[in-house]
């Protein structure tokens, strides 16, 4: 307890605002600290836009779209990141901002859930095997509207892609199936049960980890970063003292940015 971070909820309290943290650590920052600026406040700003999703539906998915000052008219100096579960985007560019991470090359691109069908739809959407027309479908949507929406026929500096828990096991398939080229991903606690296949990852760098207080995904993160060592990507591993929630979670992506802000 003396090294951990943890956000305590209770369950059917009438206050939903008011949560507990522990804090056993300095090493480590907690996701729902005080103290930082909304986005807006900080001069900068998450565009939220609108994408058709794909043939044969009238569904609209929702984007949340953050550029730095270097990427505003032209992304062929910038890293684009592409993220599953984009709702959270805000939550982990405020934390970025909090340690004074360098985000003036980066395009961060948020893809949301869909609006309707709550977590079994979310899932059937990040985890292959489990509903293969909607894994495609948003796989689809991701890959190939999205990118096209964003880079507009240029080609960036270096394409990544993220996400956390299922979010994190969707981010290595298409790390790992390579259909479209990533330099690397953040993977934050993935959340699946059986291993990637490997396919072209030698030459890019995952980002890794997952919160010392999980179970499953925290086996799996360790694993999977043996595999790609072992096919001769780069590795970087942060394991915060956390579960699995945002706490590990902005700990990874901050980590991660900004040792992609210091390859520049």
């Amino acid at each position: 307890m003396s090294h951990t971070l943890l956000s305590l909820d209770i369950i059917n309290a009438e206050r939903q605002d008011a949560p507990y943290r522990y804090r056993g650590t300095t090493r480590f920052v907690l996701a729902d600290e005080p103290g930082t600026k909304p986005i807006g406040e900080s001069g900068l700003r998450i565009d939220k836009v609108t994408l058709p999703f794909g043939a044969g539906t009238d569904e609209l998915r929702t984007l949340s779209i953050f550029r730095g000052a270097e990427c505003s008219t032209g992304i062929a100096d910038c890293s684009v990141v592409y993220m599953a579960d984009g709702a959270g985007l805000n939550v982990l560019l405020v934390n970025a901002l909090r340690y004074r991470a360098e985000l003036s090359k980066f395009v961060l691109v948020g893809i949301h859930n869909a609006s309707k069908g709550g977590s079994r739809k979310r899932i059937a959407e990040l985890l292959q095997g489990q509903a293969p027309a909607d894994y495609d479908a948003f796989k689809n949507f991701a890959m190939r509207t999205v990118r096209s929406y964003v880079e507009q026929g240029q080609v960036p500096k270096r394409r990544y892609v993220a996400g956390m828990s299922n979010g994190g096991a969707w981010a290595l398939d298409m790390v790992t199936g390579q259909e479209v080229p990533f330099d690397g991903a953040i993977v934050m606690s993935p959340a699946q049960w059986t291993a990637p296949e490997l396919g072209r990852v030698r030459g890019t760098h995952l980002y890794i980890g997952a919160g010392l207080l999980e179970g499953g995904t925290l086996r799996h993160a360790r694993k999977i970063s043996a595999s790609f060592k072992r096919e001769g990507a780069s590795v970087t591993e942060v394991y915060p003292p956390s579960g699995h929630s945002m706490n590990s979670w902005v700990n990874i992506w901050t980590a991660a940015i900004a040792d992609i802000a210091g390859r520049f």
